[in-house]
């Protein structure tokens, strides 16, 4: 049975995303790879919390680890973009500029990228519980 370690500086998970994002908020930036970087972060960081206070209390078996991992890696890879194209729709909410920062045309891009994002993130997913596995000691 394996049982999952606390996850470090939790803590400040929380202030450090809302902090990376008022400060992305009120740049004019229109570059790709900040709300790309900042909704994988986000939701990197809902995952490991809900996962680390789910099972935490439990002893998982490496079936249930590698499912569990696999799982919450898809998740990942699909959040991560619906969340990404979500932060560059509310910028262009919240400026309001005549020409937007994000056009249309690349918010509907980015949701198409969910399935291989998904599909990414359930492969890195798996890879993750199987050198977690592969770092137990066996005995």
């Amino acid at each position: 049975m394996i049982r999952i370690p606390p996850p470090r500086g939790l803590r400040f998970g929380r202030f450090f995303i809302g902090a990376a994002l008022l400060l992305w908020l009120s740049l004019e930036d229109n570059a790709v790879l900040t709300p790309t970087l900042l909704g994988a972060a986000a939701v990197a960081f809902v995952i490991v919390e809900r996962a680390w206070r789910v099972w935490s209390a439990r002893e998982l078996s490496p079936a249930s680890l590698l499912i569990r991992a696999t799982l919450n890696g898809l998740w990942f890879g699909v959040m991560s973009a619906a969340a990404s194209a979500a932060l560059m729709f509310f910028k262009n909410a919240w400026h309001a500029h005549a020409v937007w920062d994000y056009p249309p045309g690349l918010v509907v891009e980015m949701l198409f990228r969910i399935p291989v994002w998904g599909i990414a993130g359930l492969l890195v997913g798996g890879g993750i519980a199987t050198l977690i596995l592969a770092s137990q000691k066996r005995g």
